[in-house]
């Protein structure tokens, strides 16, 4: 089995982290989420 894909992004790309999570386990990739999970400024 491959190692997991990390993955992470702040407030200003998190729409773009979701689409690139999405499209990663479309194809079959297991993926790790570390960055936030809203849009909303973490600081």
């Amino acid at each position: 089995m491959a190692n997991p894909i990390d993955i992470g992004a702040d407030e200003a790309t998190f729409e773009s982290e979701q689409a690139l999570v999405e499209h990663l386990e479309e194809k079959g990739y297991e993926v790790k989420d570390y960055g936030i999970y809203s849009k909303e400024p973490a600081d």
